[in-house]
C-alpha cells in the first residue's frame, strides 16, 4: 500500500496522481490549443498572402491589356471588356496563348476562395501571369495588327470594344 493510502482510503495516492496528471493534461491541452491556433493564424496569413499575390498578378495582366486596348481606342472600362479585347488580340496576332494564359491566371484568382489551391496551382498561375505580361509587352511594342472578325462572335466583340458611349 502506498504511504498516504490508508485502509479507509486505499486510493489516495492514485487520486493524487490522477489529479496531478489531470492538471498536466489540461495544461498540455491548453498549450496544444494555443499551438493549433497559431498554426491556423499562420495558415490564414499564408492564404492571405497567396490571394494577394494572385490578385496582384491578375491586375498586372489587366493593366497590360488596358494599355493595348487604349492605344487601339477600344473600350476598356471593365474586366469583361478587357477579356474581350484579349480574345481579339489572340486573333489579330495569331497567338492563342494569350487567352489560354489569361484563363489560368483568372481561374486561380476566382477559385482561390472557393477551392484550396496548393503551391503548384499558385506557382502555375504566377508563371502564366509572367508569360502573359511578357507577351503583352511584346505586342504593345509592335504596330497594331488589324482585327478582322471572321465569326459573328468576333464581330459582336469588336462592336462592343469600339462602341462610343
Amino acid at each position: 500500500m502506498p504511504s498516504d493510502a490508508t485502509p479507509e482510503n486505499p486510493f489516495a495516492t492514485s487520486r493524487q496522481l490522477l489529479n496531478e496528471s489531470g492538471a498536466g493534461a489540461v495544461r498540455t491541452a491548453h498549450r496544444l490549443s494555443e499551438i493549433l491556433d497559431l498554426e491556423w493564424d499562420l495558415q490564414r496569413e499564408r492564404e492571405d498572402i497567396y490571394a494577394q499575390t494572385i490578385g496582384q498578378a491578375r491586375e498586372a495582366v489587366l493593366e497590360a491589356i488596358k494599355v493595348i486596348a487604349a492605344r487601339r481606342g477600344w473600350n476598356h472600362d471593365n474586366h469583361w471588356l478587357l477579356e474581350n479585347a484579349l480574345r481579339l488580340l489572340d486573333k489579330a496576332y495569331d497567338n492563342d496563348q494569350l487567352h489560354r494564359l489569361f484563363v489560368r491566371v483568372d481561374r486561380a484568382h476566382r477559385n482561390y476562395f472557393d477551392y484550396p489551391l496548393d503551391g503548384d496551382d499558385i506557382s502555375d498561375a504566377l508563371d502564366a501571369a509572367r508569360q502573359l505580361v511578357d507577351l503583352l509587352v511584346d505586342i504593345s511594342s509592335l504596330p497594331p495588327q488589324p482585327c478582322i472578325p471572321t465569326t459573328p462572335d468576333q464581330e459582336r466583340i469588336l462592336e462592343r470594344l469600339t462602341r462610343t458611349h
